[in-house]
């Protein structure tokens, strides 16, 4: 060990003699270094480096440890970076050992002792009341069972140590052995350092020392997996560490009938209010209260904890920032859910400060057509609706808008379209995302996820969380295999139908995409990080994407004009896309494309002579002497939006040049179509719900009027 790691290790055991709050274990996710994003799993022994090696400050810490008191440790990248105390003591951790039964209940499930937990508990032998008889494994781990109360199982809340009693006896009947032994048997990888785990209450109580039950909190943040081992099922673990008391349940009228004579775990049925909301699996969760702040306004939105004597002995799980904090024995503070200068609230506030990263702001318009259709339009077929007066993150806190994006990141590396990256959910609405995380429903559409995969670049650019370069990487590897041979992208990915699988450019798809490959293959500053593969695979899709956009442009008697929306995957011919989006020649995508391939690095004459031949066009087909106006009309309700006014087209022969959605192959008239799919001339004729809910007109060419770009006396 080094002088330095010596002298810090004095300095912090002679810094904790002032007074203490926190005890328990605290289990906190910090950020990986970029230099060794690679999760460490301890051994025999922990791997020890000290605070600064990893980016914390030591300071901040000794003031932490200072305060609370007690043994613990802090563990970052799967090393011990920091003690105070004995860490090798053993000593009864009170209710932060609820958590522990409900880990030795999902391996019980996955061994198929009980089917799921939601298995009867009267299979295991009990001989129940009646009004008992449907309480489930689920129940008890939620603290919604009803035992010893007049409420039936899944009705009321009762934070309930006589229940905890049950549930601790009837998981030693599923075993057939002492929970020690279970334990200590099912999870021998960990290699628990100190000997017993459970060593209390008749053998169901847990007296682990700090950096043993630090291991189970490693575990607990691996999702289960210990050092590449699924000690614990991710399916089985991720259906069961989430929030599992609803909001609205009422709290159980105070009773105690310990009819099966159990005892208690400590206390009584009906210790506290708290729990709806915030709490599942013996843990508590750091949402959002109703009427406050999260449980803990320090931490992020994905922390958990368990707790043990309200606060004396606690665990504090943060999956987004890879770190755990384990604290046995501290001063007991007030139990104080949601208020930001409790004491309790203040003392973990040091170690964020800890850790405390100034982010830059993101900007977060490539999110803007997402945004906009979560919050304004409406689609029931949404798996979460916006909820009144949703919030949002502001553009500088970019830990919470990332690790939105991790949530909503789905298995496959992609992103479900039209959502908000940046908004406050709720408790319910992040149980519901985590729910579809194994759904296809992965799109491009709407600035979708090439915004994610920029956005984690930035962040991880920022402060390297390994949580983001991974789900970065995973949605690299999703564009990578999305792309077709001939190097265009499909709207949808994977198995796209219909229009969805053909050449998308609407909606910014492959222009977007392709920006970011080119970010990565050309080492932008935020991509510096990406591996050698992953860049050459990039260089190769944009190469291949610019041919395909090449090949797509359409071709009249010879001659080169605009791209479409959406072409075949196949012929590279124009192709409609909805209804109401005909097979044409289109100025906004082309705009993009020419913006695309003017910024390209490839100068060769295809490109040049692409560039000029859509400039020529876009001006050919230039409209002037007219103008689209708003006009006040009676409200009205459509599937997917509401509307106030109408839309006309009127002549001014002092507007500026204008140019409509759609150009007609061929004569290059403007058309347009109502959901019929009908081909009319006029925008008067189609119905007015498509009159108010599609741009038909624009000015997308303007950001190239000032330009060489629209020079058509310039020759490639």
């Amino acid at each position: 060990m080094s002088l330095r790691q010596n002298f810090w290790r004095a300095a912090c055991k002679y810094s904790l003699l002032a007074t203490t709050f926190l005890t328990g274990i605290v289990f906190l996710s910090f950020a990986l270094d970029a230099a060794e994003p690679t999760v460490r799993f301890p051994s025999e022994n922990w791997n020890v480096c000290a605070p600064e090696e990893v980016g914390l400050e030591s300071e901040k810490l000794m003031q932490f440890a200072a305060n609370v008191g007690g043994d613990g440790c802090l563990v970052r990248n799967g090393s011990l970076v920091f003690s105070w105390g004995d860490i090798q003591r053993h000593k009864d951790w009170a209710s932060a050992a609820k958590p522990v039964l409900s880990t030795l209940l999902m391996i019980a499930v996955q061994e198929g002792k009980l089917p799921n937990v939601d298995a009867p508990v009267i299979h295991v032998g009990w001989k129940l009341s009646d009004k008992d008889s449907t309480m489930t494994f689920r129940h008890l781990a939620n603290m919604v069972s009803g035992y010893g109360l007049d409420e039936q199982p899944g009705t009321a809340w009762g934070y309930n140590d006589f229940a905890i009693q049950l549930y601790a006896k009837s998981l030693e009947q599923v075993f057939g052995q002492p929970l020690d032994e279970v334990i200590r048997d099912r999870l021998r990888e960990l290699q628990f350092q100190d000997g017993e785990f459970f060593g209390s209450r008749s053998g169901l109580g847990v007296t682990a020392s700090s950096r043993d039950f630090a291991r189970l909190g490693w575990l607990w943040l691996n999702r289960g997996l210990w050092n590449g081992k699924q000690l614990i099922d991710a399916k089985i673990f991720d259906d069961c560490i989430r929030t599992g008391v609803p909001n609205d349940l009422p709290q159980a009228v105070k009773q105690s009938n310990d009819y099966l004579s159990v005892g208690s775990y400590g206390g009584g049925t009906t210790q506290t209010p708290f729990g709806p909301g915030c709490y599942g699996f013996n843990l508590w969760f750091n949402e959002r209260l109703s009427d406050r702040e999260r449980v803990w306004p320090a931490l992020p939105g994905d922390a958990y904890q368990a707790n043990g004597l309200w606060n004396r002995d606690t665990v504090t799980v943060i999956p987004s920032l890879q770190v755990v904090l384990a604290v046995r024995g501290a001063k007991p503070a007030q139990f104080e859910p949601g208020r930001v200068e409790g004491e309790y609230n203040q003392n973990l506030k040091l170690v964020m400060d800890a850790i405390a990263v100034n982010f830059q702001p993101i900007d977060l318009s490539g999110f803007a057509s997402g945004i906009h259709h979560w919050r304004k339009i409406r689609d029931e077929s949404r798996f979460i609706q916006v909820e009144k007066n949703q919030a949002s993150y502001a553009p500088h806190q970019v830990r919470e808008i990332a690790n939105n994006i991790l949530l909503f990141q789905r298995s496959n590396g992609g992103w479900p379209k039209d959502y908000d990256m940046s908004a406050v959910l709720s408790g319910e609405q992040i149980a519901k995302i985590k729910d579809t995380k194994t759904a296809s429903d992965t799109s491009y559409d709407n600035g979708n996820v090439y915004s994610q995969i920029d956005y984690l670049a930035k962040a991880y650019h920022q402060h390297p969380e390994a949580t983001w370069r991974t789900a970065c990487e995973q949605g690299f590897d999703f564009v990578i295999q999305s792309q077709y041979t001939n190097g265009g992208f499909p709207q949808r990915f994977p198995n796209p139908k219909s229009y969805h699988s053909r050449i998308t450019f609407n909606d910014g798809v492959t222009i977007g995409v392709l920006k970011v490959l080119v970010d990565a293959a050309e080492r932008a500053p935020h991509f510096a990080w990406l591996d050698e593969r992953r860049r050459t695979q990039a260089a190769d899709a944009v190469a291949r994407g610019i041919e395909c956009i090449l090949n797509c442009q359409i071709k009249i008697d010879g001659r080169l004009t605009g791209w479409c929306q959406q072409h075949d995957a196949i012929t590279f011919d124009a192709r409609p896309a909805r209804s109401f989006e005909l097979a044409s020649l289109c100025p906004q995508e082309t705009v993009e494309i020419i913006h695309f391939l003017s910024q390209t690095k490839n100068t060769s004459s295809r490109i040049q002579e692409s560039i000029h031949a859509a400039n020529s066009w876009l001006r050919e087909v230039q409209l002037d002497g007219l103008r689209v106006e708003r006009i006040k009309a009676n409200p009205e309700s459509f599937l997917r939006h509401d509307a106030d006014f109408d839309v006309v087209v009127v002549p001014d022969p002092n507007a500026p040049p204008l140019w409509a959605r759609h150009y007609e192959i061929g004569t290059n008239r403007p058309i347009f179509a109502g959901r019929d799919g009908i081909k009319k001339y006029s925008l008067a004729e189609i119905e007015r719900e498509r009159r108010t809910g599609t741009p038909w007109y624009g000015r997308w060419p303007a950001s190239l009027l000032n330009t060489d770009l629209l020079n058509t006396d310039t020759k490639p």
